[in-house]
């Protein structure tokens, strides 16, 4: 039999089937020269090397920093360094990374803020103000916070949220003294937020305000007026044994 020979289109000949493989084979060598050669301005330049970092006041480990400086600005792995900043500080409350071209990393963390303590076991928890429990303390903060007493049976984990409708009653209560300025006016103590619904402020010498409802703001004015009209602003001196409770229905109970 004889062996059939292969026929090219009348439009394509042997001749310019070579040169039309020739030109893609040329066309796929630049096109690799150019991928790598981008890849290498890209990935490889020194222009691209990371030289500064900002960071925070509270700094960064030397260890981070080290592992940062001098690689690549385009292919660091943002969310890998995210997990590593916040395995060192894991009580944090944002961490923001940002790159800004060519060669600069920006580095911010913004650390919870306690706005109350919680006493419980014999330790000294601060809390935030989304009522996420901080690691315990020893002694009391030098800034002035409330302490809150909650029911012994909530359980308090540092960098859990705390799972009492008193603690965030009393977070708001807090919010409302301070927009009142009335922390800067008298002397406050401690909330007990066992019953969520009858929250009571303390104050030095035995006065109470006992809180029904949650209007603070109002109530808190109120309070105050109920002080300047009665005692002429001055609270009175109570002796041990002896009370004092301001309701916020405008009554007061005095065991004087």
């Amino acid at each position: 039999m004889s062996r059939k020979t292969k026929k090219y289109p009348k439009w394509l000949s042997r001749d310019k089937l070579l040169i039309f493989s020739g030109i893609a084979l040329l066309c796929i060598g630049v096109m690799a020269g150019l991928f790598f050669s981008v890849r290498w301005i890209l990935y490889k330049n020194p222009f691209f090397d990371i030289k500064e970092i900002s960071t925070p006041a509270l700094g960064l480990p030397k260890e981070t920093i080290y592992a940062i400086r001098n690689r690549n600005i385009l292919g660091l792995d943002l969310e890998k360094l995210y997990a590593d900043i916040r395995k060192q500080y894991p009580y944090a409350k944002e961490i923001i990374i940002k790159k800004h071209l060519p060669n600069k990393l920006e580095i911010t963390i913004t650390k919870r803020k306690p706005v109350l303590l919680i006493r419980k076991n014999k330790k000294i928890y601060p809390v935030d103000e989304l009522g996420m429990a901080l690691p315990s303390t020893q002694s009391l903060p030098s800034s002035k916070m409330l302490e809150v007493i909650i029911d012994n049976k909530t359980s308090v984990i540092p960098g859990r949220s705390v799972k009492d409708e008193g603690i965030f009653l009393a977070i708001k209560l807090i919010k409302a003294l301070k927009e009142t300025k009335l922390l800067d006016v008298f002397d406050f103590t401690s909330i007990d937020a066992r019953e969520p619904y009858e929250l009571r402020l303390y104050m030095k010498n035995n006065i109470v305000w006992k809180m029904r409802t949650h209007s603070y703001k109002d109530k808190l004015v109120m309070f105050k007026k109920q002080i300047m009209n009665n005692y002429l602003g001055k609270l009175p001196r109570l002796k041990k044994g002896n009370y004092l409770l301001f309701s916020d229905d405008g009554t007061v109970t005095s065991s004087i």
